[in-house]
């Protein structure tokens, strides 16, 4: 059974299945933002590991810290970014503290670009972000 459950979650977790993305530079694995597979299928998944934590069996699967947080009931603040995605929670944070005007400087809105099959894709972050800068 072991052996099951790792070769299962092998297979689940690789890159070019599209559910999950690995983070070389934390060495976690985070939920793809292009995945065109349904919450079911992620509650598979969960079922899953689930199934393997229940039988002992130790995967070699690592999130990061928020996401054991939120299966805990927590609440995600602005510092578990730095556990996920380091380099876009430092770059954030020099925003913040910015003393210049950001948005001559920056000329950015509210949204957020990512590619999506080769496709540049633009999602807005409030209703309306691709006009607020």
């Amino acid at each position: 059974s072991r052996e099951f459950f790792q070769l299962l979650v092998a297979e689940i977790f690789r890159p070019d299945y599209g559910m999950f993305v690995y983070s070389e530079e934390v060495r976690t694995f985070w939920f793809s933002p292009t995945s065109l597979e349904s919450s079911l299928e992620f509650q598979l998944v969960g079922i899953v590991l689930g199934l393997a934590i229940y039988n002992g069996i130790i995967l070699d699967v690592h999130f990061p810290q928020v996401v054991y947080k939120k299966l805990l009931g927590g609440r995600p603040a602005f510092s578990d970014l730095a556990d996920a995605q380091p380099a876009l929670q430092r770059g954030l944070q020099q925003l913040l503290e910015w003393e210049g005007d950001v948005e001559a400087t920056f000329c950015r809105t509210f949204e957020v670009e990512y590619d999506y099959f080769g496709e540049l894709r633009r999602h807005e972050l409030i209703p309306g972000g691709g006009s607020i800068p």
